[in-house]
């Protein structure tokens, strides 16, 4: 069985909801926590920093914990020392993880522009982008403080916002509406909604390979991932299985339906996917039917093993950028597991 390296424990009656590991600062990791499944209490943003303690064993400290006044559902670095946290009272708080003292709980940036939860995160560059149950999607910038754009159109809650790369100004939005949306912010007005993805299921996750921008898989509701090359709106890549599509044209805005699934991932919905481990045929997922996958879609048989050690919802998942085999996964039963995949499935050293 492949058993995580560390397993840490959250306070109690927190539940993990997303995990992420620093892009460029080795060995720290965040965890964004809820009271009470998100539906009461307070929120946490934990970090800790994981070291190497010898053969195979990693060891961890808290290095910041700050608790939010209500709940806290995802957490994305926005530069070298400095975290956000998407939060139950729709606001976006930005902490840093040096500050100490007095000054150590200070919240830097507070943005309140949802009516609903905020609830997705992501990066590029100097801009931050929330998504939210009140179906907006809004872009801040990160060094002057102002809400710079709304993004509006989804007629359900977003679930997942990312960029495609670090530069880009493509953004992705996935919603319970069953849709997932990019948006091309050189243009004006509804002129940026220029793709629309639409699936037989809602969209619960979503991730880009790191390297080719032109792809997204998006992760459903009723347990499968299906992939999609957003430059070719009446083509969908296989991965597993043979597809049928149609299209349509409505308003200038390019969509297509999927009519058959492309992996049976899960039994239940899937809550988080992330693609990298140093390439970009490696992706894990996570579900609501309290298991997370690990996946070489390279393969014919892509999946590496089904990993059972949560005991309740695995809620987040992700790659490590810098320790390229190493992830990590949270629950709802209050644990953040670790894990190497190098040692569980022998693959070669990968700049570790």
């Amino acid at each position: 069985m492949f058993s995580p390296s560390l397993l840490l424990r959250l306070p109690e009656d927190y539940m993990g909801f997303q995990v992420a590991f620093h892009p460029s600062r080795d060995g720290l990791l965040g965890c964004a926590a809820s009271q009470h499944f998100g539906l009461l209490g307070k929120g946490l943003g934990i970090i800790w920093s994981v070291e190497d303690a010898g053969e195979g064993k990693l060891r961890a400290r808290v290095a910041k914990k700050i608790f939010t006044p209500d709940s806290a559902f995802d957490i994305c670095w926005v530069g070298s020392d400095l975290f956000a946290l998407a939060c139950g009272d729709g606001h976006v708080r930005i902490y840093s993880v040096g500050l100490e003292n007095n000054n150590a709980n200070k919240c830097l940036l507070d943005f309140h522009d949802h009516k609903k939860e905020a609830c997705a995160l992501t990066v590029s560059t100097s801009t931050l982008a929330s998504g939210s149950w009140d179906h907006t999607c809004h872009l801040y910038d990160l060094h002057s403080g102002v809400r710079t754009r709304t993004l509006r159109g989804h007629t359900d809650t977003i679930h997942e916002v990312r960029f495609l790369d670090n530069n880009s100004k493509i953004i992705i939005s996935a919603s319970g509406d069953r849709s997932a949306v990019v948006w091309d912010l050189r243009m004006d007005g509804s002129a940026a909604r220029t793709l629309a993805v639409r699936t037989r299921a809602e969209v619960l996750s979503m991730s880009t390979p790191p390297r080719d921008p032109t792809t997204i898989l998006l992760g459903g509701g009723d347990g499968r991932i299906r992939e999609y090359d957003i430059r070719k709106p009446l083509t969908v890549n296989h991965i597993s299985s043979r597809m049928t599509h149609s299209a349509h044209n409505s308003k200038s805005i390019r969509e297509w339906h999927v009519a058959r699934e492309v992996l049976n991932a899960h039994d239940l919905g899937v809550r988080s996917l992330d693609i990298g481990g140093d390439g970009e045929a490696l992706m894990l997922s996570a579900s609501f039917d309290m298991s997370a996958c690990v996946w070489d879609m390279s393969r014919e048989d892509p999946m590496l093993a089904r990993l059972d050690h949560h005991t309740e919802i695995v809620h987040g998942i992700g790659w490590s950028k810098i320790r390229k085999r190493r992830f990590a996964s949270c629950s709802w039963d209050e644990t953040v597991a670790i894990f190497d995949a190098t040692r569980a499935f022998g693959f070669k050293e990968a700049n570790l």
